[in-house]
């Protein structure tokens, strides 16, 4: 079964990696330089969008609500793309899911919702 993890940009060490990398934000961290980044792509369209994210404001209470909105951007065309595009990268290669909020589990709530639609998906097809 493929590695999949979920990290901050922050804590990767540079140079390369045996697993792909993508950052999956809106948003380019701050402080880091493109060209340096360790991240093999960035795939803003897994992010939830940036009404979401303003939305939500890193309220406890409204955790749910964000989860039930996010799944539902991710039906939309363009994200079910770069979705499946992912589970491709994961079955043949590990994969580690890259955020760079504060990285508090309400603000990287997509990404792990995204880490376990991959996962349903990969044992689903393995069954």
């Amino acid at each position: 079964m493929p590695s999949i993890a979920v990290q901050r940009i922050y804590d990767l060490a540079p140079g390369p990696s045996t697993s792909h990398r993508v950052l999956v934000d809106r948003l380019w961290p701050r402080g880091v330089i493109k060209a340096d980044a360790p991240v093999d792509e960035w795939v803003k369209e897994v992010a939830p969008s940036t009404d979401l994210r303003r939305w939500y404001d890193h309220r406890v209470d409204r955790f749910d609500e964000f989860v039930r909105r996010y799944r539902v951007e991710l039906t939309q065309q363009f994200a079910r793309d770069a979705v499946d595009r992912l589970r491709t990268v994961a079955r043949s290669n590990g994969l580690i899911l890259v955020g760079c909020p504060g990285f508090d589990v309400a603000a990287i709530s997509g990404i792990v919702r995204l880490l376990s639609l991959v996962h349903v998906e990969l044992r689903t097809r393995r069954v």
